[in-house]
């Protein structure tokens, strides 16, 4: 049976989408400019993407910068595997609790990072003299950090997750042969898990100072000894844009600018916790404090602006560059409220805005052989008053490399290969032992070794 060539396009589709959805459940973390994720292909990987804004190599420019499709002839489908290793590790430093009175129990956590899999897929054609369309699906957030359950840090941390898919259908326009624009729509879904230890031993302890209270408590006022767990889930689909123009002021020359909204989430979901000390239920209110039921959190994920160049320096060498503005500021708190408005928990975050800077290179060893290199800068987010153990982020600089194969005259194989030197830092953060009780504190107090590793494939196919 002979299959149109548009029924073929719409197979490898229907196939490329399904796999991406269902290897997103194995997404892991990187702590990339907060939880953000930038690398989201491997041709941009080898060149630490220097240039992402421009470099419209390929279908994975709807993500960049959609105005880029107008540089790609025909149909294009790519599929993009990237595996990634984060290595997040913690010493302690005379962590303690109930005012410093005790050390907290526990060990340090162990590897907090793991192996992960991150996919993307995008796709572009011609729809007109002129016009193009371009499709990515991909996972622009990530986070996961997971610590041993009987660690030091266990009761401000223990599993943080955040996972999102964004679905970026996208149209560009060639408006000369110097200026073209684009834009584009996401829908995104993001799922999170919060989970951390609960000191219910302290808690009968602080509240056995109480005399009227003393003698129903006596039998948990064990600090560290009576833990218990709480478990946060939350869901949500929102929407967002991105803008993008490229202009060419000679063939050598080209300049980018894009855009991407920032998205509001509000998510749903559920708050589950273990089963407390019997003897708690006297103290008033702590039995709908630590009640099952479902709660609501706002989170809103940053805009981003970048601006790119490409000059190409003779038949074989090309230099590229941008900077990527992010506004994080947005980030003020973490809030989780019940749906009647009582208050779960808060976090302050008083994240600031960040910057990303790159610069690569790009070789043309031979006719079906490129080469890539690639130095970045990627500031972090976080203050240092407000780090905590679910994202310990800092400062990093990237190291790439890269090469593109072309096997035939329709299909190309892109590797990629990244590592991030993070910048050794510190956590000093104080919290309640019990909110209700502000003036009685715990201090988690160590020093984390952060890394990460990028090794990325790409296979494009012309169709």
């Amino acid at each position: 049976m002979q299959i149109s060539r548009g029924a073929y396009e719409e197979k490898w589709c229907l196939l490329a989408c399904g796999a991406v959805f269902w290897l997103a459940g194995f997404a892991g973390s990187l702590q990339a400019a907060g939880f953000a994720l930038f690398e989201q292909s491997a041709s941009g990987v080898g060149h630490a993407f220097a240039g992402a804004s421009v470099a419209a190599e390929d279908a994975s420019t709807v993500y960049y910068n959609p105005a880029g499709l107008t540089r790609l002839p025909g149909s294009q489908l790519v599929l993009v595997g990237q595996a990634i290793h984060t290595g997040v590790e913690f010493s302690d430093r005379g962590s303690s609790t109930l005012n410093g009175m005790l050390p907290l129990s526990g060990n340090d956590g162990q590897q907090a990072g793991d192996w992960f899999l991150v996919p993307s897929f995008y796709y572009a054609r011609d729809i007109g003299e002129r016009l193009k369309f371009g499709l990515g699906v991909n996972t622009p957030y990530v986070l996961k950090t997971e610590y041993d359950s009987a660690w030091v840090g266990r009761y401000d941390a223990i599993k943080s997750e955040v996972k999102t898919v964004n679905i970026n259908p996208a149209f560009a326009y060639q408006v000369n042969d110097r200026l073209s624009v684009g834009a584009g729509i996401s829908a995104q879904y993001i799922s999170a898990e919060l989970t951390n230890a609960i000191d219910y031993g302290s808690t009968c302890a602080i509240f056995s100072a109480d005399q009227q209270l003393a003698p129903f408590l006596a039998g948990c006022a064990s600090p560290q000894a009576h833990d218990g767990y709480l478990k946060l889930t939350g869901s949500d689909w929102s929407w967002g844009y991105n803008l993008g123009v490229l202009f060419e002021p000679s063939a050598d020359t080209r300049i980018g600018l894009a855009y991407r909204s920032r998205i509001r989430h509000e998510l749903e979901g559920d708050a589950r916790f273990s089963a407390a000390p019997a003897e708690l239920g006297i103290i008033p209110g702590f039995s709908s404090a630590v009640a099952n039921g479902s709660i609501k959190a706002d989170l809103t994920l940053p805009e981003t602006a970048s601006i790119g160049f490409m000059q190409q320096l003779d038949s074989k060498w090309t230099l590229m560059g941008d900077i990527t503005w992010t506004r994080w500021s947005c980030f003020k708190e973490l809030r989780v409220e019940r749906k009647n408005g009582e208050l779960v928990g808060v976090t302050p975050e008083n994240w600031h805005n960040t910057r990303r800077y790159a610069i690569g290179l790009r070789y043309q060893y031979s006719p079906s052989l490129k080469l890539r290199a690639g130095l970045a800068y990627d500031e972090s987010p976080v203050p240092d008053g407000y780090r905590t153990p679910r994202i310990p982020d800092e400062d990093r600089r990237i190291f790439a490399l890269g090469a593109s194969y072309q096997l035939d005259a329709n299909d190309l194989i892109d590797i990629g290969f990244a590592h991030f030197f993070v910048k050794k830092t510190s956590l000093d953060l104080e919290t309640p032992v019990v909110d209700a009780v502000p003036q009685v504190t715990r201090n988690l107090r160590g020093d984390y070794d952060i890394s990460a590793t990028f090794f990325s494939l790409q296979y494009t196919h012309h169709f």
